[in-house]
């Protein structure tokens, strides 16, 4: 298996140069390695994002009883240039999967699938009240980046805000405020878990602000003035590592997806990090 994960990867790697080894890729996403199967799907995703071939085959074992899997397929989507009806279908279907990383991924796609449709508003709501904090967090945050402003999508994010856990609540302050809904009290809360104490609280806290840009700028400088709970963003990891003369790296699966863990771990290769 590891010479088919060598191929693979390469190919995965060498993106639309891959097309003609399409057929070949689509037969792995089926793998039983599931190494093989996730880098089968991306390589699928990249090597012809705008094929509508690519995304019915991604979404063909989106409902595969083997969560690794489904899982790759979810996550290889939201690649896609191309989201077909029935990869929207599958990814609504895929909600209701027996494993929590395939709801989560399925969930996380939808918000990228930029298909604000009634099926697709209706899953992500009913996301909600799964119970993993994983799949209510990235419903909350596809909600908000579809922009889909209903009566309901505003009233299930609110009673959000009252989530047990603060990643599902923190996400649901920022889908509310990127859906418009009083901006000036969102911005508020997503100060207060930025100088919360908390390391975690402030650091996912910090990463939403970023996403908000200018308008966060009073918060941030606030927390520079006061603060000194978190290091940074994700988006800062390579010069944390620096800085910090980081040996070891432990990434949080509950706050991160899959594809951005894999991503940074690749990223941070060079850093001789563990």
């Amino acid at each position: 298996w590891e010479i088919r994960l060598i191929a693979v990867e390469l190919l995965r790697d060498w993106g639309l140069v891959a097309q003609p080894a399409m057929p070949a890729l689509i037969g792995a996403l089926r793998d039983a390695r599931p190494e093989v199967a996730r880098a089968a799907a991306f390589a699928v995703a990249t090597a012809d994002p705008s094929s509508t071939d690519a995304a019915e085959a991604l979404a063909a074992v989106l409902q595969d009883p083997l969560a690794h899997i489904a899982d790759a397929a979810a996550s290889a989507l939201r690649l896609m240039d191309a989201v077909t009806p029935n990869a929207i279908d599958a990814l609504c279907s895929a909600l209701a999967h027996a494993d929590r990383n395939v709801r989560g991924e399925a969930a996380e796609s939808l918000g990228h699938s930029r298909a604000a449709e009634e099926r697709v508003i209706s899953a992500l709501l009913a996301a909600l009240d799964d119970e993993s904090v994983w799949v209510r967090s990235a419903a909350a945050t596809s909600l908000g980046r579809l922009g889909a402003r209903g009566e309901g999508v505003v009233g299930a994010l609110t009673e959000a805000l009252s989530d047990s856990d603060f990643l599902v609540a923190m996400d649901a302050t920022a889908a509310l405020y990127a859906l418009g809904v009083d901006r000036e009290g969102m911005l508020q809360r997503l100060a207060d878990y930025l100088n919360s104490g908390d390391d975690e609280e402030a650091a996912l806290a910090a990463e939403a602000l970023e996403g908000i840009g200018a308008p966060a700028v009073g918060a941030l400088a606030a927390a520079v003035e006061t603060g000194d709970a978190f290091l940074g963003t994700i988006a800062d990891l390579d010069e944390i590592i620096r800085v910090n003369h980081a040996d070891e790296i432990i990434f949080c699966s509950a706050s991160l997806s899959a594809h951005t863990i894999i991503k940074k771990m690749n990223d941070c290769a060079h850093l001789g990090v563990d």
